[in-house]
């Protein structure tokens, strides 16, 4: 029998930490033992089977290989680095930095 994918408490976790690890980090994402560590993940297996059920939801995009171990994309995220337009407003702070999201939340 074909099982469906669903958000499970851990998946939503883990979603909810990859998009506050970006906007705390200008946009960086987060490396897969961090995402382990702080969603009380015990192996890296499990933390990247986890990953691969979020994008098989269509919620992230990853892309690992050599060098890109923090290539972490969020569907219908989009990243507004700080203002750097001299003639415009002072640039703004890291906490103004935005990472807007579809609905905000997968569990609607």
């Amino acid at each position: 029998m074909l099982q469906t994918l669903t958000i499970t408490p851990l998946r939503q976790r883990v979603y909810d930490f990859i998009i506050k690890y970006k906007v705390d980090h200008d946009g960086v994402s987060p490396s897969v033992s961090e995402i382990g560590q702080a969603c009380g993940i015990s192996s890296t297996s499990i933390t990247r089977y986890t990953l691969d059920c979020l994008e098989r939801l269509g919620l992230i995009k990853c892309d690992y290989g050599a060098g890109k171990s923090r290539m972490i994309k969020v569907v219908g995220g989009r990243w507004i680095p700080p203002t750097q337009d001299r003639k415009g407003p002072a640039p703004r702070t890291r906490a103004d930095h935005v990472l807007s999201i579809r609905s905000s939340s997968i569990t609607e």
